[in-house]
């Protein structure tokens, strides 16, 4: 096993992957702000750059902004931009339309973008609105585009941001919505929508890794301050460890979050790079990762691992989408 850990900088990492990063295609979901725009800005300060980097976001201002900046640090790397609402079905549809127009495959798909701890509200395809941004609308889009990812000549990959929070909820396969919002937490239907990500990743797995698909899950680390937290007041901004330490504590989980401190940037980043381009973890396809590092199994939640529970919110997926794929 590699000796990366969760003090490794992205910044290291891409010097050290540069010939695995060079000329590659990469497609990032939310890469406008955050840990999105990080690691687009540390890839392209690769020595040896990929050859274009796809950004969808939802305000086209800020993603054209952030191309422009970027664009003085390496003028060499094709920054295109295109609009996409993961909220928004009919978005995620007109989105993916053009991506499967490009010319060229996707190697890396980045499904970053999401929300977090937010008041209760429906989308307007008529479902809780940070199972559809976290998970649903990523769900619709990776398999819209999947053909473009699996054209990949060097294997495509596939990296979903989900979160240590997964524990804070399993997917309520009959009751996902929770009760029309009358039985409503945002911290547990946080923890379902990124509980999703990890069976997702998983299914992922288990359906095209014979076709070279990798996939994997992964935790970014505590990253307060990014735009993720926007929905987090100061009030509970200053409790924010006791109140999630207090749902551990409600739900039985021995570990809490008491004691996990903040990564940087930089660092928060690190094992979505290590997973876009790193050779090493073919063995580990399906699986979650913190701090560049897989978490064994049995360290895993049961109800964010198997088969049983994969295929479960794959169906539950096909069925909120209207799609089956």
């Amino acid at each position: 096993m590699s000796s990366y850990d969760g003090q490794t900088k992205a910044s290291d990492l891409v010097r050290e992957l540069a010939p695995h990063i060079h000329g590659k295609t990469i497609l990032i979901t939310g890469a406008s702000s955050g840990l999105g725009a990080t690691y687009v800005e540390t890839v392209i300060k690769s020595p040896r750059p990929p050859a274009r980097i796809i950004l969808t976001v939802r305000d086209q201002s800020k993603g054209q902004a952030q191309v422009k900046k970027w664009s003085y640090i390496n003028s060499d790397v094709n920054l295109q931009v295109i609009s996409l609402d993961l909220a928004r079905f009919k978005s995620v549809r007109e989105a993916a339309k053009r991506v499967n127009e490009l010319e060229f495959a996707i190697d890396v798909l980045v499904n970053n973008a999401g929300v977090m701890a937010i008041p209760y509200e429906k989308t307007e395809d008529g479902n809780e609105m940070q199972f559809q941004a976290n998970h649903l609308g990523h769900f619709l889009f990776t398999n819209l585009i999947l053909n473009k990812v699996l054209e990949s000549k060097s294997g495509g990959r596939i990296i979903n941001v989900s979160s240590d929070g997964y524990r804070l909820g399993h997917v309520r396969y009959s009751d996902h919505d929770f009760h029309n919002g009358k039985s409503y937490d945002k911290w547990m239907a946080y923890g379902q929508s990124k509980t999703a990500q990890l069976l997702f990743s998983e299914e992922l797995a288990r359906r095209y890794g014979s076709k070279g698909l990798q996939a994997f899950a992964v935790h970014p680390g505590v990253n307060m301050g990014t735009s993720l937290s926007r929905h987090v007041n100061e009030k509970e901004a200053e409790t924010f460890f006791g109140s999630l330490t207090a749902i551990d504590q409600l739900q039985g989980h021995p570990q809490a979050w008491a004691g996990l401190k903040p990564v940087s940037p930089d660092q928060g980043v690190a094992t979505q790079v290590l997973l876009s381009f790193s050779q090493d973890f073919k063995d580990y396809n399906g699986d979650y990762f913190e701090g560049c590092q897989p978490l064994p199994k049995d360290e895993v939640y049961p109800w964010a691992l198997g088969e049983r529970e994969s295929r479960k919110c794959w169906a539950l997926s096909e069925k909120l989408v209207g799609e089956r794929f």
